[in-house]
This record gives structure tokens, sequence and C-alpha cells, in this order.
């Protein structure tokens, strides 16, 4: 009971022996102004109802180590290869590397009388996507198809023009920088009868 007593002056919580809970739920039968509730009683001394010492011990190492180890999940990322990229932390390698400022960018343009005319998405691959469409090229000029892929975008565009498809490599950083348009362009297939 002493023990009890002086868990109380401390301002001990829940995670007192087992007496002191079981007491902070029924009523302590010593103080008539608080009421007892004996049906509880027995429910409450049931095995594992009742916290005892070393269940509050794991409760406090547990409050304290998750918020660190959770620190920790997040930040490993740091300490790994940027290129391994893994499921559910990964290091988002297509941020974390250094992708060059030289690309080759397959796409497919309608040549025009005084240059040429961006195509959309849809006109060259029937996707709202770009990425797709630089793709669907891609895989063209890759297969040997690319005269086929023309002949397609052609027809969505109308047989009286002239598309070319093509691999436009350029400085990206100079283009999105400072705006330079300078890029070498490598013709994989002509085709269409306009001006």
């Amino acid at each position: 009971m002493k023990n009890l007593e002086s868990a109380r002056k401390r301002g001990a919580g829940p995670c007192v022996a087992g007496g002191a809970l079981l007491e902070s739920v029924i009523g302590n039968s010593n103080d008539p102004g608080r009421p007892t509730a004996p049906h509880i009683a027995g429910a409450l001394t049931e095995p594992g109802l009742i916290q005892r010492p070393y269940d509050c011990g794991m409760r406090r190492w547990a409050i304290r180590l998750l918020p660190v180890l959770a620190a920790v999940l997040v930040l490993s990322p740091l300490l790994r290869d940027p290129t391994s990229d893994t499921y559910p932390l990964s290091t988002y390698p297509m941020f974390a590397t250094d992708r060059g400022h030289i690309h080759s960018i397959a796409t497919a343009v309608e040549r025009t009388g005084d240059g040429y005319a961006r195509l959309s998405p849809k006109l060259i691959a029937g996707t709202d996507e770009a990425v797709l469409a630089s793709v669907t090229v891609t895989q063209a000029v890759r297969l040997g198809e690319a005269d086929i892929l023309c002949e397609e975008i052609l027809e969505r565009l109308g047989a009286d023009r002239r598309v070319e498809v093509r691999t436009e490599t350029l400085d990206v950083v100079a283009l999105s920088v400072e705006g330079a348009t300078d890029s070498t362009v490598t013709v994989h297939a002509a085709c269409g009868g306009g001006p």
C-alpha cells in the first residue's frame, strides 16, 4: 500500500503496478467519496488486462524508439547508391543521378515551306502522352519500321502533307536556360507529297 501511495504522490500514470491501475478504474474502498464498481473488478483481474511494470517499460522504449526508426527509414536512401531503386524506399534515381545535357529525342514533324511544324502526340501515336509518342517513334526506328509509322501519321494528318520521322539530338540545358534551338537531326523516314 505504501508503494501505491508513493506512486500516487509522484503523479504516476497508468503504467504503475497493476493495483494502481485497477484501483483507478474500480475505485478505492478506503475513499468514501469515490464509488466502487465490483462488477468491473472481476473482468480487470483476468490475465493480460492489468499492465505490469515490464509492459510499461516496453511501452516507454517503443515510444522512444519508433520515431527514431521512422527517421532512419526515411533518410536511408541518402546512404545507398543513388541508382539502386527499391520499393518502398526509393532513391528517386531520375532526380538523383546526372543524366548529362545532350539528349536524343525521337519524334515526327510536318515539313512546311519554311521549315517544320511539331505534331501533337495524338497525331504521332494516337495518345495524349508526349513520352508515349516518343517511345512509339523510338521503337519504330529501332525495329526498322519508321516508314510504316510515317505512313500512319500521314494518314491521320492528311495525304497532301509531308511528314518526317526523325531523331533530334540537342543540348537540353542550353534549350531550357538560354532558349537555344540548335540540334542535330537524323531523318529516318519521309513521306507525303505536299509542298
